[in-house]
């Protein structure tokens, strides 16, 4: 574990927190706490048996897949997410999953991993989570998914950012419920809050230089994915031809559909989108910039 302040130290996942893992944090305080527990069961023996509440950011499997590594601890999530937690039917409609057979889930859901967690309580926005010495005010950030939440102490100005992770990717809103514009607003709301340091829930985890420029970097993929995508109707496209051209995952690796299905929805909220904001017109299921 590597100390940030008195109180709170980075769980480091394995492989650098990249997926199906990720960075932890761990609160050593009069309650002991842990936000989420995707780390890998080697990473968290550091803390197993020393969690007395157990926060999770959101519901996806790579936050949440060690939950049962921590029986007695008590599980807390936001409401908004608590339903796909707790409920592999829930998860597959949060997802969209549900649009798969029985035969292509059996593909790719070994990927995920998803294990069903109980919920003991929720928190909602602004709610100060209490463990002693440590505050932490809940952030409700949702985009990503309904209820993704970052954690903020103001005492010292850390963020815990879960998947608003800064990563070089940028942000991902792939999922059924995922909302592009809700992204957009909890960055700037982030951003707002200027934050001193920043614990990113994937790669580069612990930052202490330049945060404010970093969360403004990383917001900026939504525009340079948009005028990516504009570039590309200076004719008439459909919304699988825009998938097919692999404009916002480089390659779609196996099961191909999987990582297809991604790039469709990303690409389909920004169509939407834009078609709200008037850049572009569509006529017969096809899709071309409004100047072109």
């Amino acid at each position: 574990m590597q100390k940030i302040t008195d109180t709170i130290y980075l769980v480091p996942g394995k492989r650098n927190g990249t997926f199906p893992y990720c960075h932890c944090l761990y609160i050593k305080d009069d309650v002991c706490g842990l936000i989420d527990s995707a780390a890998g069961k080697d990473y968290l023996k550091p803390v197993l048996g020393r969690v007395d509440v157990l926060i999770n950011s959101h519901f996806h499997p790579d936050h949440v897949r060690g939950n049962g590594l921590f029986p007695k601890a008590h599980i807390r999530c936001h409401a908004d997410d608590t339903p796909a937690l707790e409920s592999y039917e829930e998860m597959l409609r949060y997802t969209g999953y549900d649009r798969f057979t029985p035969e292509q889930i059996a593909k790719f859901m070994p990927i995920i991993n998803h294990r069903p967690s109980r919920v003991d309580s929720t928190f909602t926005d602004g709610e100060i989570l209490d463990f002693g010495r440590t505050k932490l005010r809940v952030i409700h950030v949702p985009g990503h998914t309904p209820g993704h939440c970052c954690f903020y102490e103001e005492k010292t100005g850390l963020m815990f950012g879960a998947d608003i992770d800064l990563s070089s990717f940028g942000p991902w809103y792939a999922h059924e419920l995922s909302d592009l514009e809700a992204f957009e607003k909890s960055l700037q709301k982030v951003i707002d809050i200027n934050p001193h340091i920043f614990v990113s829930g994937h790669e580069d985890g612990y930052i202490r230089k330049g945060v404010v420029n970093r969360l403004k970097d990383y917001a900026q993929v939504f525009t340079a994915r948009e005028n990516m995508i504009l570039n590309e109707l200076k004719a008439p496209q459909t919304l699988e031809d825009l998938a097919a051209k692999q404009l916002i995952y480089p390659r779609h690796p196996e099961p191909e559909f999987f990582f297809y299905y991604f790039e469709w929805q990303m690409i389909k909220k920004h169509l939407e989108k834009m078609a709200a904001d008037n850049k572009i017109i569509t006529e017969k299921g096809k899709y071309l910039a409004a100047n072109a």
